[in-house]
């Protein structure tokens, strides 16, 4: 199995120079000129309030690398995510996550890329179906992740 990269490159630049304006205007904050690449989370933080509730990753398949301090994997077969009550099944993942200090304690954030998406949800859980869809979320609680231990690989080499 084949994941493109290209279309990943395409929207996430994109999305975090949004993220970065909106963060900006929302609070001051220091200006500080990073690179956007798609490729790390470094520098970057999501604009949403961390949890207290764990998040946990399943797949069939997934090969890691690290890109700066960006813990980088591309998940198949069977892939579920659940962040709080949020449950999101796909067949692919591209997933970005990061870690960092905060006066509140350690807080891991994480954005995942889904190709496509259906619901998985019980009437307890919410979820997402669609195509392209991004999800980020932040926690101050676990990442977990089941399944087979992951393939240490780098973008290009997988799948």
């Amino acid at each position: 199995m084949y994941v493109s990269f290209t279309t990943v490159r395409q929207w996430f630049p994109i999305f975090v120079t949004l993220i970065i304006s909106v963060s900006s205007s929302a609070q001051e904050v220091q200006k500080q000129t990073i690179q956007i690449r798609g490729d790390r989370l470094s520098g970057v933080v999501l604009p949403v309030l961390p949890r207290e509730s764990s998040i946990a990753i399943n797949s069939l398949r997934a090969e890691a690398w690290t890109v700066d301090d960006t813990k980088r994997l591309v998940l198949s077969k069977d892939v579920v995510i659940s962040i709080g009550t949020y449950k999101i099944q796909s067949e692919k993942a591209s997933v970005w996550i990061n870690r960092m200090q905060t006066d509140r304690g350690v807080v891991s954030q994480i954005a995942v890329y889904l190709p496509t998406s259906t619901s998985t949800r019980s009437r307890s859980e919410f979820g997402a179906q669609g195509e392209n869809l991004l999800i980020v979320g932040s926690t101050l609680s676990d990442i977990t992740m089941d399944g087979d231990p992951p393939q240490k690989q780098g973008p290009g080499q997988c799948c």
